[in-house]
C-alpha cells in the first residue's frame, strides 16, 4: 500500500505520561543532579549539564525495547550536545541553551541534540520522543555558522512534541533519513537557516507546528507523503514551504499534503513545487490554506511537475501573483483570488456573427460551454485568450440573439473526497497523537 494510503489510525501516540527514570534538577548552588527516578537517590551530580544529563541517558537500560524516560526540570547550559538513544522519552520542563562558543572543535555534532547514532558504533535512533523545552541555539555567541537545534539522522519515528527551536546559525530542526515520524506543535523561530528541514524522511507529519522568522526556508521538505497540517509559516527569509525532489537520492516529491496551514509574509514564494534533474514534485495537495501577503507568488508549480491539486485556498494578496501552473494535469479549482470557473449570458446583436465577452478568469480557460437560446445560434463556436472569450455562429443572426456560457481553466472536477479526507484526516490526528 503506498505511503499516502496508509490508514490514519495507525498514528502514533507521544507518551509524556511514563514514569522517569531520571530527574535532572539544578541546586541553588548550580550543582546539577540526576535523581532516580524508583530510589529517589542522586546517581550523578557536578556543574556541567551536559555531562550529568549524558550520564543519565547513558544508565537507562542497555538494549530495551521499551521507552525509558529522563525528565529535565529547570535551565541549563549545555557544553556539548545531548546523545538520544532507541526508546528513549526526554521530557525538558525548562530551557536548554548552548554555551558560548559550544562545541567549535567538532563542527559535525553543532548541535543541542542529536540521535546517538552519530557516534560511530551505535545503532539507527529508533522510537523516541522529544517533549516540550525551549531549545535556544545562543547564535549571537558562536563563532561557526552550523549550529543547529536538533538533528535526528537514519532512524525512524521521531517524535517531537511542544518544543522551540530558536536562534540557530543554521537550521531549527533536521529530520535526514527517518522515516515515519511527528512533529506537533514544534515551533523554529529565528533560526539562520531553514526552520525545518525534512529530507529523505518518507511520511512525516507535521501538526499545529510554527515556522516564523527564520533566514531560509520556512519548511523545506524533500520527500514522499509529507503531511503539513495546521500551523503558521510566517516572515521566513526564502519561501515559506519549499518542496523539492531529492535527484542526489533519485527521487521524485511525491504524494505532500498541506492542509488548513496559514502561510503568509514570506520573501519569497507562499509554497514552492520544484523540479530538478529530471525529478518533480507530483500528487501533491494543498487544500484550505491561507497563502497571503507573501513576496513572489502564493503558490508557484515549477515546469516539469504534474498531477497536483490546488482547490479551496485564499491566495489574494501576493505580490507578483496568486498562483502559477506548469502541469498539463494539475488541478486548480475554487480558490480565493484566482478565478477558475466564471459563467455569464452574452447577446450577439442584430446583424453580427460573434461577440467578444471578457471571461474574468486568472488564465485563459480549456473548456468552455456555450447554451444556445435560438436556433441560429445553435451552432457556435468560441475561441480564447488571457482576457477574452470570442463566441463565434455560422453567418449573421436576424434579432439580438442571447447566448450563455460557462468558462474553465481546466476543465477538470477535483476528487470528490478531496475536503472528506482531509477531514477525516485532521480528525483522526486529534485523536491519536
Amino acid at each position: 500500500m503506498p505511503r499516502s494510503l496508509r490508514p490514519f489510525h495507525k498514528l502514533r501516540k507521544i507518551q509524556p505520561d511514563l514514569p522517569a527514570s531520571y530527574l535532572i534538577t539544578k541546586d541553588t548552588d548550580d550543582t546539577i543532579n540526576a535523581i532516580n527516578g524508583t530510589t529517589g537517590e542522586v546517581e550523578y551530580s557536578g556543574t556541567d549539564a551536559a555531562t550529568v544529563i549524558q550520564n543519565a541517558l547513558n544508565a537507562l537500560t542497555s538494549g530495551r525495547t521499551w521507552k525509558e524516560k529522563v525528565v529535565l526540570k529547570g535551565n541549563f547550559e549545555l557544553t556539548e550536545y545531548l546523545r538520544v538513544a532507541s526508546y528513549t522519552i526526554l521530557e525538558i520542563n525548562g530551557q536548554l541553551k548552548a554555551s558560548d562558543n559550544f562545541q567549535t572543535a567538532d563542527t559535525q555534532l553543532q548541535r543541542l541534540i542529536v540521535g546517538s547514532n552519530l557516534q560511530a558504533t551505535t545503532p539507527r535512533p529508533m522510537y523516541i520522543d522529544i517533549i516540550g523545552g525551549t531549545l535556544d541555539g545562543n547564535k549571537a555567541n558562536q563563532p561557526i555558522s552550523s549550529m543547529n537545534i536538533i538533528l535526528f539522522f537514519n532512524g525512524s519515528h521521531i517524535n517531537i512534541s511542544g518544543t522551540l527551536a530558536i536562534n540557530s546559525t543554521s537550521r531549527g530542526v533536521t529530520i535526514d533519513n527517518c522515516e515515519d515520524s511527528v512533529l506537533l506543535n514544534v515551533r523554529a523561530e529565528s533560526n539562520d537557516g531553514d526552520g525545518f528541514l525534512i529530507v529523505n524522511s518518507p511520511s512525516v507529519n507535521l501538526v499545529g507546528c510554527l515556522a516564523v522568522n527564520n533566514g531560509e526556508q520556512g519548511i523545506y521538505v524533500s520527500e514522499e507523503a509529507a503531511l503539513i497540517l495546521g500551523g503558521l509559516v510566517y516572515d521566513n527569509g526564502l519561501d515559506g514551504i519549499h518542496l523539492r525532489p531529492s535527484s542526489p537520492e533519485l527521487k521524485h516529491s511525491w504524494y505532500g499534503r498541506i492542509i488548513g496551514t496559514h502561510i503568509r509574509h514570506n520573501n519569497g514564494n507562499g509554497v514552492r513545487l520544484l523540479a530538478e534533474g529530471g525529478y518533480a514534485t507530483y500528487y501533491t495537495r494543498i487544500i484550505g490554506c491561507e497563502i497571503s501577503f507573501n513576496q513572489n507568488y502564493g503558490i508557484y508549480e515549477d515546469s516539469g511537475c504534474n498531477f497536483n491539486t490546488f482547490a479551496f485556498n485564499y491566495v489574494a494578496e501576493n505580490g507578483v501573483g496568486a498562483i502559477v501552473t506548469n502541469g498539463a494535469n494539475t488541478i486548480v479549482k475554487d480558490n480565493i483570488g484566482y478565478v477558475t470557473e466564471n459563467n455569464g449570458t452574452a447577446t450577439i446583436a442584430n446583424g453580427a456573427a460573434s461577440i467578444v465577452v471578457a471571461h474574468g478568469l486568472a488564465a485563459a480557460p480549456t473548456v468552455v460551454t456555450l447554451g444556445a437560446k435560438h436556433a441560429e445560434v445553435a451552432d457556435a463556436i468560441w475561441s480564447a485568450d488571457a482576457t477574452n472569450i470570442t463566441i463565434t455562429v455560422p453567418s449573421a443572426v436576424t434579432a439580438d440573439r442571447e447566448i450563455s456560457w460557462c468558462a474553465d481553466t481546466r476543465g477538470k472536477v477535483i476528487l470528490g473526497r478531496t475536503l472528506t479526507d482531509a477531514y477525516d484526516l485532521a480528525d483522526a490526528l486529534s485523536k491519536n497523537i
